[in-house]
């Protein structure tokens, strides 16, 4: 292979590299996933309204009949492609290629979960469903209102009772259009997936301060930035609001100054019955730090045990 060829190589490479991760990019995985509806869905209590809904809401769709009644699945476009490193144009585009998402919905009417809960038959339909597609995470949604029971403990016991065995989610939408925007939500939280799963995998293997990622982050040159960093590490932890911070940075303009309190007798009790600024807002009322407060900040800064909970 020549050196020209071997160059052209990587730079294909690395092109469909960059092509990858723009798919998989917040605000563009979008456009790359399809709600795929089975042809079953679209009954009275549903209706063809839900296409047109989902246009609206800039969902891809398409209608396919499914092994399995009444059911929605994702797939996303992949792009196929091949590559031949033995040409000085090594990449060609193919047809669209799309793979199957491992989430999917299964749709019921009110009236028929009702029914399938009352005779007990509930459990078979849902095992048939899992049997049918092992490896993929089902949700249960119900459209439309279900009618009034004898027993309403009854009916909670085997929401749950699904929720538990099968380790599926019960959902309740009123109307179409209700379905329509819960598909929404699904649609953009599948598509997000990859991304979300390779920014985990990423911070579980690095340091944070080596991610590429630098928002909210205070920058400090020499002194200056110091106190906007105190006040930001104050703000980041449970209970301490934007006020709390800055009324805690104002009595205290540095971590050693809040240190050399905390070596005091009454360290814990000066802190606590600090007053909280509320700046310019009228007639407010005052409050304090506080006992519980106080408590967690001397424990987290005095605290020699790793393992001690605040």
């Amino acid at each position: 292979m020549s050196k020209k060829q071997i160059n052209n190589s990587d730079k294909l490479k690395a092109k469909l590299i960059r092509e990858q991760q723009k798919r998989i990019k917040p605000g563009e995985c979008l456009k790359y996933i399809r709600a795929v509806i089975g042809e079953d869905v679209l009954q009275p209590e549903v209706g063809l309204s839900l296409l047109s809904q989902l246009t609206d809401l800039q969902i891809s769709h398409v209608l396919r009949k499914q092994k399995c009644n009444r059911t929605i699945f994702w797939e996303r476009n992949v792009g196929q492609q091949i590559f031949n490193s033995m040409e000085d144009n090594d990449l060609y585009n193919l047809n669209e290629k799309y793979e199957l998402e491992p989430q999917f919905l299964r749709i019921f009417s009110g009236k028929e979960f009702h029914e399938l809960i009352e005779d007990k038959s509930i459990h078979e339909r849902i095992t048939n469903v899992k049997t049918t597609f092992p490896d993929m995470k089902l949700s249960l949604v119900v459209v439309g209102v279900l009618p009034k029971c004898r027993n309403t403990l009854e009916r909670e016991t085997a929401f749950v009772e699904l929720q538990i065995l099968y380790e599926c989610s019960v959902l309740f939408v009123n109307n179409s259009q209700g379905l329509a925007e819960l598909l929404g939500r699904f649609t953009k939280a599948v598509a997000e997936i990859p991304y979300r799963k390779q920014k985990s995998s990423v911070a579980a293997s690095s340091s944070q301060y080596l991610l590429n990622d630098n928002k909210d982050c205070v920058r400090v040159e020499g002194t200056n930035g110091l106190s906007r960093l105190w006040q930001q590490h104050l703000n980041r932890l449970p209970l301490v609001t934007l006020d709390v911070a800055q009324s805690i940075q104002n009595k205290y303009p540095c971590p050693k100054k809040l240190l050399e309190e905390f070596d005091n007798p009454d360290g814990q009790t000066s802190l606590a019955n600090l007053k909280i600024s509320r700046g310019a807002v009228p007639l407010a009322s005052e409050r304090r730090i506080g006992d519980v407060l106080s408590k967690k900040l001397y424990a987290l800064y005095n605290s020699l045990d790793p393992n001690e909970i605040l």
